[in-house]
């Protein structure tokens, strides 16, 4: 379903006109599967996106994703239920 919506951006970015800075969904899909998120006692923080991911994101109105501060992880609760 992700890649049915990626597709749909992909076409109305095309139809509006827009550059995107890559010529393929595989090479689309490519750039955005290395974004990573870093998690740290106070919270999850995402690589940054510069460049031809950057240019990605804004072409397909794709937000860029935000730090995450005081959050709780499904892992982290099961185990201190466990505790």
């Amino acid at each position: 379903s992700i890649l049915c919506m990626l597709r749909h951006r992909i076409h109305s970015a095309e139809a509006k006109g827009i550059q995107l800075p890559f010529d393929s969904v595989p090479k689309m899909l490519s750039s955005l599967s290395n974004i990573t998120q870093t998690i740290f006692p106070d919270g999850g923080y995402f690589s940054e996106i510069v460049g031809k991911k950057k240019e990605l994101f804004e072409g397909l109105e794709i937000p860029f994703p935000e730090p995450e501060m005081n959050i709780e992880y499904e892992e982290d609760a099961a185990t201190e239920a466990e505790d």
